[in-house]
C-alpha cells in the first residue's frame, strides 16, 4: 500500500507512513508541508500566545483557523520522525515554490533513509495543470518501480 499527500497532507501522510509502518510500503509527497510545526512554534512562540482565531495561507490561500490547529501540531518534532520512515520515499516539488519552498524537500531527502526528490521546473505550489501530467509520470514511473503499481 502506498500513501499520498500534498502539501499539508504531506505531512499528515508522512505522519501516518511512521506510525502504521506494517501497511505502508511507499509513500509519495508533492510539495509537503513538513515545516508547518516549525512555522507555527516560529509564528506564535508559547502556546498562550496563539489567538482563538487567526489567518494562515494554506495551498495559495487564506484561511481562519482556530487554537486547537497549532496546539496540535507545534510540538511535533518532523525531522526525528522522517528519520524514523524505512519505506521508499518520492518527494515532487516545484523549484518556484513561494508557500513551501523546496529546501523543505531538499532537507527531507537528507533526513529519510531512502528518498529520491524530484525537481519541477517553473511549477510552483500546487504545480498548475501545466506541469501536473508531469508530477503523475514521476508518480506512476515511482509507484511502479516500488511494484506497487503493475507495469502496462
Amino acid at each position: 500500500t502506498a500513501l499520498f499527500g500534498r502539501s499539508q497532507g504531506g505531512l499528515v501522510a508522512a505522519l501516518a507512513a511512521v506510525g502504521q509502518p506494517a501497511q505502508v510500503s511507499a509513500l509519495v509527497l508533492w510539495y509537503p508541508a513538513l515545516r508547518l510545526p516549525a512555522a507555527m512554534r516560529s509564528r506564535f512562540g508559547s502556546g498562550s500566545a496563539v489567538p482563538r482565531a487567526f489567518t494562515h495561507r494554506v495551498d495559495g490561500r487564506d484561511v481562519t483557523l482556530g487554537r486547537r490547529y497549532v496546539t496540535d501540531v507545534r510540538d511535533l518534532d518532523v525531522d526525528a520522525e522522517l528519520t524514523r520512515l524505512r519505506v521508499p520515499v518520492l518527494l515532487v516539488h516545484g523549484d518556484r515554490d513561494a508557500d513551501v519552498p523546496i529546501t523543505v524537500s531538499e532537507r527531507a531527502v537528507r533526513l529519510l533513509p531512502d528518498a529520491v526528490l524530484e525537481r519541477v521546473p517553473g511549477a510552483a505550489h500546487g504545480f498548475g495543470d501545466e506541469r501536473f501530467a508531469d508530477a503523475m509520470a514521476r508518480t506512476e514511473a515511482f509507484l511502479t518501480w516500488c511494484q506497487v503499481l503493475e507495469e502496462d
